[in-house]
């Protein structure tokens, strides 16, 4: 009779089964790294119990049919073929740390990794691990937020201070608010990945006019500026030539970072700006001069924002005042840091402790005990850091140079 033989081999607790096409070889396969033993056909397993003879035996299992009717409880009943007590076809299969690796089941159910949609259907996969369901909402061009997003949510870590995968500005503002948008006045380059402008902002061009005051001469390109255009206000970044609605007339304010040359009837910061001097730190960290123009900056909000720097607003972008009066440098207190300006260092603090690191350096000040020019410029180094090397007399100042930061 023609037909698959069935072999169950119990190795321990496990029930491993092989199969054999009617050419009488039994395949060497089965799940995990379990390799059945060859079986020839002279000692092929007994056939189905419907096709043995009635006292058909063969040698050996009345052995095991003893021990086996030994381990049943009383009142068993045995449905089947099933094993006695707990070596029931489905309990069989040992633990998966007992198993060959490869033969470990995982009975984890797929999950959505951080950043992928699940569907709002029936039987979707969870969200691993981690991650938790959030809208698939996403912010449209001009950086408003849409109206909902159905039929599907996004798995994200919404809430860990991050704006991670899958996440923006309208499904996780709590990681996001600020975070990936442009503010107003600001320019934003067209590549890949670039910012959109917040909410409440539109993209506009950004050209400016000419110096005549007319449009066009010199078009910008690759770039667009987040405005309020349309709102009835002149703002930071809109002018006559990119918000005619609002800056109709020429009547354009000066957003944040541009410059405002000092000459009659120059246009004025937009609201919540303020003109600060054009000076700039060199390559040392020293503060050029600048005379005939300002910049217009949020100077004095905590932020070093666009247009100001160590030289013209030190209030927002140096914890220590640089070294620019008597009495400024008086005062600098250690640890003295290297944050792109020099210091004066009155208790001559040692290269040690300072945070001097990328080259910076400690110079001498010879007869300019209180820093009376107001500036630390030039002088000769008397010490590396972060090395100890050379000294500085009693009466010395020691500056505190960034050197090539």
């Amino acid at each position: 009779m023609r037909g698959a033989i069935v072999v169950l081999v119990v190795v321990g607790a496990a029930l491993w089964a092989c199969d054999s096409d009617d050419d009488g070889e039994v395949d060497a396969q089965v799940a995990g790294d379990c390799i059945c033993p060859d079986v020839t056909p002279d000692a092929a397993p007994p056939p189905p119990e419907d096709m043995m003879a009635p006292g058909d035996m063969r040698e050996g299992d009345q052995a095991v049919a003893d021990a086996m009717a030994d381990d049943a409880m009383p009142g068993d009943a045995l449905p089947g073929d099933a094993l006695p007590g707990d070596a029931m076809l489905g309990d069989a299969m040992p633990p998966a740390d007992a198993m060959p690796p490869d033969a470990a089941v995982d009975a984890s159910v797929a999950c959505a990794e951080e950043g992928e949609a699940i569907p709002v259907v029936p039987g979707a996969p969870e969200c691993c691990a981690g991650l938790f369901p959030t809208s698939c909402d996403a912010p449209l061009a001009d950086g408003t937020c849409p109206e909902g997003c159905d039929g599907a949510s996004i798995c994200t870590a919404c809430g860990d201070g991050r704006c991670g995968l899958g996440e923006n500005i309208c499904n996780c503002p709590l990681d996001c608010d600020d975070a990936a948008c442009a503010g107003a006045g600001e320019v934003v380059p067209v590549v890949p990945g670039a910012p959109m402008c917040c909410q409440g902002l539109s993209p506009i061009g950004c050209d400016r006019p000419a110096a005549d005051g007319s449009c066009g001469a010199d078009p910008c390109v690759g770039a667009f500026v987040c405005a309020a255009c349309g709102d009835g206000v002149c703002g930071p970044g809109e002018n006559p030539c990119n918000c005619a609605v609002d800056c109709a007339g020429g009547g354009e304010c000066v957003g944040e970072g541009d410059s405002v040359p000092v000459v009659p009837n120059a246009p004025q910061c937009c609201p919540n700006l303020t003109p600060v001097g054009c000076e700039v730190p060199d390559a040392n960290g020293v503060c050029q001069e600048c005379v005939g123009a300002s910049r217009c900056t949020r100077c004095g909000d905590g932020q070093c924002g666009v247009g100001e720097n160590i030289c013209n607003c030190p209030d927002d972008c140096d914890p220590n005042v640089p070294c620019r009066d008597t009495v400024n440098c008086l005062f600098q207190g250690a640890p003295i840091r290297c944050l792109g300006a020099w210091r004066c260092d009155p208790n001559h603090t040692r290269p040690s402790d300072a945070d001097g690191e990328r080259g910076c350096t400690y110079t001498c000040w010879f007869n300019l005990p209180d820093c009376v020019d107001g500036n630390c410029a030039g002088g000769d180094i008397c010490a590396p850091c972060p090395q100890e090397g050379g000294a500085c007399g009693d009466r010395d100042m020691m500056c505190f140079d960034p050197g090539n930061l």
